[in-house]
């Protein structure tokens, strides 16, 4: 129960739901998602405001965003 990762505080996560519309759940899946494409990039913990960006062709050459013809 203590040994929990926290990703983002509990403020970061209401913010990023109003902002967003995404879930809490969806917004969690997101983050992990763009940490498999980008370890070296994306940090376990958001609780200090990382301000990160992922490059644009490392999100279009996901397999979820391709067009299937």
């Amino acid at each position: 129960m203590g040994n929990k990762q926290t990703t983002f505080t509990d403020e970061q996560l209401e913010a990023f739901q109003d902002c967003t519309f995404f879930t809490r759940k969806e917004i969690l899946r997101l983050h992990s998602r763009y940490r498999e494409l980008a370890p070296h990039l994306v940090p376990l913990d958001y609780t200090n405001n990382p301000d990160i960006r992922v490059p644009l062709a490392l999100i279009v050459a996901m397999p979820e965003l391709k067009v299937h013809r």
